[in-house]
């Protein structure tokens, strides 16, 4: 923590082009919910207790200055007959953009609550917004917190933040279009490869996770499937194409349950159809979980755009109705590729340093703008792929060897996924007197 009670780093909100230091102890969820980026911020219990909202906001009239968006926003907060009073207000400039910083109390039968905002106009109609609430008694010592933190702000042009995810997004089309069906063939060598999942211990001493079996070969779609391939009554369904199978078992919370995930994921040579399933299932003496999903792009005469990916989740409650998706006409990125990216990339130098695809997002169930970042490890012949799923998200890491094998994973919460085989796997569980 620095003098100034703010945290020494500044937190990055990538995907509006915004930056600050936030008060000393800040938590940052981005709210995975919303359809546009948007996150809150909470304080951290030592001090008076107040809550951030961070987005981005578009005003119905282009035209509209700060202080016509600051009037819209005090119109919202006076809804429903809540008595509003302006208790400050002043103009400013961030990054040499307009901007304005607003302070008011909103009173509903006995309760009083403080709103303020910060808005920084960054294009017509757009603006950054950062929303705040707190109490009446906490308003002095939160208002002069914040207002030391809202001083920090750093934002970018929005235009600017677009022609660069335009010319990512370009790049990851060219990418694409340099897998050429027998540059994807080439991956399905029938081959199995174990790899062992593991975690860091405050001891220094490594934590079992669970481990993993994953095997490329050449199939027909229908091997997606759960039941593998019994369904060839027509074309689609005999298409072949890259299948990966997962198998893997994992231990649950409770250190002893163990989960147990099979995942078969498909995709055309050409990249233009794909189709997958995954189910999971806790056993042991626990509460039974289970998950499972079914995910289908099919081929289409037309367009790119005009093929509709569908997927469908079970979490435990039945199967939902699917959820569809255009699918993006440039840079979309087929979840098979996407598992193997690292044994694709050349390491010729001829690879983008960075790229950007559209993908399905698992952990929101979204289609995203997914960043890959290639870069040589240093001096050895290794190579490193960073990947985010939005601009905002941690990054997972995967080390690759000059042959394009993976050498290791390492997730942003630390855990890490390596070769392995299944003796060593079965003594280090049998160490632990599991069943591996």
């Amino acid at each position: 923590m620095a003098a100034d009670g703010l945290q020494r780093d500044f937190t990055a909100f990538a995907a509006i082009g915004a930056s600050l230091r936030l008060p000393a102890g800040a938590i940052v969820n981005r709210l995975a919910a919303e359809e546009f980026p948007a996150w809150e911020v909470l304080s951290s219990g030592a001090g008076p207790e107040w809550k951030l909202r961070v987005e981005q906001v578009w005003a119905p009239d282009p035209a509209t200055d700060c202080a016509g968006q600051v009037k819209n926003a005090l119109q919202s907060l006076g809804a429903g007959g809540t008595k509003v009073k302006v208790l400050s207000e002043r103009a400013g400039t961030v990054a040499g953009l307009e901007s304005r910083t607003v302070w008011a109390s909103a009173t509903r039968g006995d309760a009083t609550t403080i709103a303020g905002w910060l808005l920084v106009r960054t294009g017509d109609g757009i603006f950054v917004s950062l929303a705040t609430a707190t109490t009446p008694t906490n308003l002095a010592e939160v208002e002069a917190t914040l207002d030391r933190s809202f001083a920090t702000l750093k934002v970018v042009d929005p235009r600017a933040i677009q022609a660069e995810r335009d010319a990512a997004i370009e790049r990851g089309q060219n990418f694409l279009k340099s897998l050429t069906p027998q540059r994807v063939q080439a991956l399905a060598d029938g081959a199995s490869r174990v790899r062992r999942l593991w975690r860091p211990a405050p001891d220094g001493s490594q934590e079992e996770l669970g481990w993993v079996e994953m095997r490329t070969q050449r199939a027909p779609r229908s091997s997606a499937g759960r039941k593998g391939p019994s369904v060839l009554n027509n074309a689609a369904e005999r298409e072949e194409g890259l299948l990966i199978t997962i198998i893997a078992r994992t231990l649950a919370a409770d250190g002893t349950d163990r989960v147990e995930t099979r995942a078969n994921y498909w995709t055309s040579f050409d990249l233009q159809s794909e189709a997958w399933t995954v189910r999971s299932e806790q056993k042991g003496a626990g509460p039974k979980q289970r998950f499972e999903q079914v995910g289908l792009l099919p081929r289409t005469d037309g367009p790119p755009g005009s093929a509709t990916l569908m997927v469908a989740t079970d979490a435990g409650s039945g199967m939902s109705e699917p959820a569809t998706w255009s699918r993006p006409p440039v840079a979309y990125l087929p979840q098979a590729v996407a598992i193997v990216l690292g044994q694709m990339l050349p390491q010729d130098g001829t690879a983008p340093a960075d790229m950007a695809f559209y993908a399905l997002d698992p952990a929101s169930g979204r289609l995203c703008q997914r960043l890959a970042k290639w870069a040589k490890d240093g001096d050895a012949k290794r190579w490193k792929l960073s990947v985010q799923n939005t601009p905002d998200t941690p990054a997972s890491v995967e080390t690759i060897d000059e042959r394009g094998q993976l050498l290791r994973r390492q997730e942003a919460d630390g855990s890490c996924m390596e070769p392995s085989s299944p003796a060593d796997i079965e003594r280090r569980w049998r160490a632990l007197g599991l069943e591996p």
